[in-house]
């Protein structure tokens, strides 16, 4: 930072379109999607504040720009000669943008909690993250749940769904996973798979939840789930039979169905005893966009299906 600090008193193009840049980054960024909860800007959340830096330094540029230009009188020559006032200028500068573009805990405590920064951001950011369906479900099972550590989920998304839900969770991806991210590429042998399946079952996971990716034409859930190709995925491809054959020897059962604004997810329950089972449901399936089919739910993987009644 004190490099590029020491670039502002230069006049290269390349140093001023840069900044220039970034600022107009920052802006489209926050004002033309929904941080925190959008499907893919949720990636560019830690390198923007790399643009902010650079925006920062970019003000600063700027304003000493305006300094040198105001410097006809003799009480402005006088403050541009105090280096200590330039650099409180610049601290001020760095620490106060961030402050006033991003929604911080210390810019909501400002106004009696009512301050939501420029262009309505932490508004906007509560509203986007309230909106998440994930977040939805989340806070109302756990509302539900008396105690939801004790219970173990398993999804192959590790993001909204356990911080709102607050139970543990197993990431079936590997991204919150070690040993499962150490998978990757590796599970082409009937043994590789069965080492992946032991780690799953070793966690004894109370519900499954399957993500539902449905052909275009499919107006509404469908009590058949067909494994897709994802490359997220630790299998590089779909999911293989064995996997779901394993899951019902486990004792997972189709609990219900879940279909809330783009998100739709299948629910496998654990089913050690009748009573455990309904204890589940009753919580897991009583939300108001949770419906049952009749029929259970039947899985089409790779290399054949498994019925979950």
């Amino acid at each position: 930072m004190l490099a590029l600090l020491a670039l502002t008193k230069t006049s290269h193009k390349l140093w001023i379109a840069l900044m220039a840049v970034s600022a107009v980054s920052v802006l489209l960024f926050y004002t033309q999607t929904t941080p925190l909860a959008g499907v893919f800007h949720r990636f560019l959340v830690v390198p923007l504040w790399t643009l902010y830096a650079t925006f920062s330094l970019g003000a600063v540029y700027v304003l000493s720009w305006i300094g040198r230009r105001l410097a006809a009188t003799q009480f402005i020559k006088g403050l541009s000669q105090r280096q200590w006032l330039k650099n409180v200028v610049t601290i001020a500068v760095l620490i106060v943008i961030p402050m006033v573009l991003m929604p911080t805990d210390l810019s909501l405590m400002l106004e009696g909690a009512r301050a939501q920064g420029l262009f309505g951001l932490a508004r906007r950011a509560r509203d986007a993250m309230n909106g998440n369906p994930y977040i939805q479900l989340g806070t109302y099972w756990r509302e539900q749940l008396g105690n939801p550590s004790a219970l173990t989920v398993a999804h192959v998304d590790a993001g909204a769904l356990p911080y709102a839900l607050g139970s543990r969770f197993l990431d079936l991806q590997g991204l919150a996973e070690p040993t499962i991210a150490h998978m990757f590429g590796k599970l082409s042998t009937p043994e590789a798979v069965q080492a992946y399946i032991a780690y799953v079952l070793r966690h004894e996971p109370d519900m499954l939840l399957l993500y539902a990716m449905h052909p275009t034409h499919a107006a509404h859930i469908e009590s058949t789930w067909h494994s897709y190709y994802d490359l997220h995925s630790p299998f590089l491809g779909k999911l293989p039979v064995a996997l779901f054959e394993a899951y019902r020897s486990y004792g997972m059962a189709y609990g219900c169905s879940i279909e809330l604004s783009w998100l739709r997810v299948h629910l496998l329950l654990r089913h050690k005893d009748e009573a455990q089972f309904s204890r589940l449901a009753q919580v897991f399936c009583s939300h108001p966009s949770a419906r049952r089919f009749p029929e259970g739910l039947t899985v089409v993987a790779e290399g054949g299906q498994v019925h979950f009644p």
